[in-house]
């Protein structure tokens, strides 16, 4: 000790460094990671820049409550951010902690989307229309009918794309009980089955009714909110069939192959841009009902807000 202050015993030092160097090294050989944290000025800059050059893990501003003992929720939130930063390229600006879509981006997504479809449907392909959340149902079910394509607007039967087959074994069921019902055969069995059919009739009708026409797997796949239909998806994405999607800032564009950056909750937005791409189906149908820049930008100002 010198004049109250106290001198650290280098030896010691060396010697304990040592041995952290030794732990540490062991440590990434076994394919371990390091977090490195040092939250007050004169650390912040190192630690940021050592943990950079050695590609680990750092926390140099302020250490959040819960980060280790509570790791999942601390998931949660790093992947939040991690889709925000995905989606940034579409953002205009923020407002009081809400994201705004940039109006030209959705024009260009939703022209591009629309040209995509045309084209899928002028080549005789056929389009799934794809949204089991409730502000989605009624105009997926709509635009769906009014283009002669197929949907799914309930749930999403798992393995409807990459075990289509197993589904279809249940459409042959469908159609089995309502043509029982049709020919009179309900008016000649009991009651209490007739009422198991008409409920199994419901059920499957819910589910499946949608898509009850649809004989071979879609060229095409338009989707509202792809992190809720993650399970769509995925299996097209293993099947390799194309995703046209309304994706708002909480979902990862990099999963889909024509992503239309807008409001995927507001049912207005979701109604207009499930027209459009229905406009596209039938004008490759039919040469009818072009899109135009017009109808692009009524359809970015809708899911933007």
């Amino acid at each position: 000790e010198r004049n109250g202050i106290y001198i650290i015993d280098l030896q010691k030092t060396v010697k304990k460094l040592e041995e952290a160097y030794n732990f540490v090294r062991d440590t990434a050989a076994e394919g371990g990671t390091v977090l490195f944290v040092g939250t007050k000025k004169q650390a912040q800059d190192a630690i940021r820049e050592e943990a950079e050059r050695c590609g680990q893990f750092y926390v140099n501003a302020r250490w959040l409550g819960g980060m280790l003992t509570n790791f999942k929720t601390m998931r949660t939130r790093v992947g939040r951010l991690n889709q925000i930063k995905k989606m940034s390229e579409y953002i205009f600006t923020e407002r009081n902690g809400i994201h705004i879509i940039d109006l030209q981006k959705t024009v260009k997504k939703v022209e591009e989307a629309y040209m995509f479809v045309r084209e899928i449907a002028e080549n005789g392909g056929n389009i799934l229309f794809v949204g089991t959340k409730k502000q989605a149902q009624d105009a997926i079910k709509e635009e769906a009918e009014r283009a002669g394509m197929y949907f799914v607007n309930a749930r999403w039967p798992g393995g409807m794309l990459t075990n289509f087959k197993t589904i279809r074994k249940s459409l042959a069921r469908l159609a089995n009980i309502h043509k029982l019902e049709e020919d009179g055969t309900f008016e000649l069995l009991p009651k209490k089955e007739v009422s198991s059919l008409k409920k199994e009739m419901d059920k499957l009708e819910t589910n499946l009714g949608g898509i009850k026409e649809m004989t071979t797997i879609p060229d095409a796949v338009f989707i509202v909110d792809p992190r809720k239909e993650a399970n769509a998806v995925a299996e097209a994405r293993k099947l390799g069939i194309p995703i046209v999607a309304i994706v708002d800032t909480n979902c990862d564009p990099d999963e889909v192959d024509y992503p239309i950056p807008g409001n995927d909750d507001a049912i207005r937005a979701i109604r207009l841009i499930a027209s459009v791409i229905a406009d596209a189906v039938i004008e490759g149908h039919q040469g009818e009902t072009p899109v135009t820049e017009e109808a692009a930008e009524d359809a970015a100002e809708e899911v933007t807000e």
